[in-house]
């Protein structure tokens, strides 16, 4: 893969086609770990960009005190965004070693950065939908969905070489649950720092 307009471009259309061979290629291009981190950055801020644009849509009073607090630090946000990602990193990478898996760890990172380019594209696409077409919010959404876990146990099942994607689905299922328990025990820690917890 070539890492300008056009080799992104193509690798973008290749990863919805084949996404195995696609992530094969982009495994293979081996970028310097520097840029792999700056990219690991990159997407968290335009992730938060695209997730704050997104809580806009929804009226102030809707809105649960997690995602009030979310408008109002997107610093915060952001940070909360890398940290997640920094442990999906750790999590895809120490998860597929423990089946057995070949992928490394810098390996990982990539797969990782390039799933989440790909889910940005995704999330703009939604919010577009969001705006123009509000009726087919929620299909968009359905089908955002859906695109997500083929990518992921595609993705995981080509970077640990394993032959089985429903197997890989299952062990991501439990990964994320585990991310989402931590993500959540994480923004009521930050919450109750900073808003505070009401007194018994």
């Amino acid at each position: 893969m070539q890492w300008n307009l056009h080799g992104f471009l193509s690798a973008l259309r290749y990863s919805l086609q084949s996404p195995r061979d696609a992530i094969r290629q982009v495994i293979d291009s081996d970028p310097p770990m520097l840029a792999r981190w700056i990219a690991l950055l990159l997407v968290a801020i335009a992730s938060t960009f695209l997730m704050l644009l997104s809580l806009a849509l929804v009226p102030a009073e809707q809105m649960p005190p997690a995602l009030l607090w979310a408008l109002g630090s997107p610093l915060g946000l952001a940070a909360i965004h890398a940290a997640m990602l920094f442990v999906s990193v750790h999590l895809l990478y120490r998860l597929g070693r423990f089946r057995n898996g070949r992928g490394s760890f810098a390996d990982s990172l990539t797969v990782l950065i390039w799933f989440q380019i790909i889910m940005l594209a995704v999330q703009a696409a939604q919010l577009a939908v969001q705006v123009a077409l509000p009726l087919l919010a929620f299909p968009a959404y359905v089908a955002g969905m859906v695109l997500f876990f083929w990518l992921l146990t595609s993705f995981v099942a080509e970077l640990h070489g394993f032959a089985s994607l429903t197997m890989t689905f299952f062990g991501i299922l439990v990964a994320l649950v585990a991310v989402i328990l931590l993500v959540g025990f994480a923004l009521a820690l930050i919450l109750a720092m900073t808003v505070g917890v009401p007194a018994p």
